[in-house]
């Protein structure tokens, strides 16, 4: 149940590196079609991404929701690292064997996803962090100015 997290994203043109039969850079230096064009809710000020504090948040939630999944399929891996075979002969102990080293790198794997998108949650709230000081002290520079820009 995947939910909109509204925002204006603009990837920067440097990033992409035009072939010799590639069409002639437009006025942003890139390539695509989409990037001189107007859109979004605001004049975008260069390369990046454009959210508020809220949508920071929200994003910052959503890939923490993705950790605690992950971490909750971490958990349930563990039975797979415990299996046993159905019977004592050579060919059940063998794909004990097998299913349990699955299981290992099923975990390690999972661990690193989630470690992954617990990272991505914090950097999503620093960014919030900051922009909200941004606009706290722009607020206060603003007022300190009698409020003329």
């Amino acid at each position: 149940m995947a939910r909109e997290i509204r925002g204006h994203a603009m990837p920067d043109p440097k990033v992409y590196v035009p072939t010799p039969q590639d069409p002639e850079p437009n006025q942003s230096g890139g390539t695509v079609p989409w990037a001189s064009q107007g859109g979004g809710s605001g004049p975008n000020q260069g390369p990046g991404f454009a959210f508020d504090a809220e949508q920071l948040g929200r994003i910052a939630e959503t890939w923490q929701g993705l950790a605690e999944r992950f971490t909750d399929a971490e958990r349930n891996a563990s039975f797979l690292i415990e299996a046993d075979g159905p019977g004592l002969e050579y060919a059940s102990q063998g794909n004990a064997e097998k299913v349990r080293s699955s299981g290992v790198a099923l975990r390690e794997t999972l661990s690193q996803r989630a470690q992954y998108c617990r990272t991505m949650a914090e950097r999503f709230r620093e960014a919030s962090g900051a922009y909200l000081n941004q606009e706290d002290e722009a607020s206060t520079e603003i007022r300190s100015d009698g409020g003329k820009f």
